[in-house]
């Protein structure tokens, strides 16, 4: 008996913890500007990293106007805990994709004026679609 729930408990806690990709590919006018994502942690390549984390996986689809100079397009891998952790950071409401994603990409270092970030979030050519997987 001692030993059957020794199993469960080992497997249980085998699988709580879970491997996430984080990494970016994003373009601009079919130019790579991946690096610009936080760690230069860039998809299918030797600099891709992964993060463990006890939550669910995400695919984020990018899509950020960027006004007269075009449209970041890509795709972010990442966690939805690193996101929570993300969310708090910025005091942005966990599920708020496009404010989440806004700060990210024009806050990363916390100087950006609140201008810029409101005016990505106002776009409503910025999308941000998230999928588990």
């Amino acid at each position: 008996m001692k030993l059957t729930t020794a199993v469960l408990l080992a497997l249980c806690s085998l699988t709580l913890a879970k491997e996430c990709r984080r990494c970016a590919r994003l373009t601009m006018n079919d130019v790579d500007v991946s690096s610009i994502h936080p760690g230069n942690s860039i998809c299918d390549t030797d600099t891709e990293a992964t993060m463990e984390c006890d939550d669910v996986c995400l695919k984020i689809d990018v899509v950020v106007a960027m006004g007269d100079e075009g449209k970041v397009l890509g795709v972010v891998y990442t966690s939805k805990c690193a996101t929570d952790d993300a969310s708090a950071l910025y005091g942005v409401e966990d599920g708020d994709w496009k404010a989440l994603g806004c700060n990210l990409f024009f806050n990363p270092d916390g100087t950006a004026p609140s201008e810029v970030i409101q005016y990505c979030i106002d776009d409503e050519g910025t999308t941000f679609g998230v999928e588990q997987v």
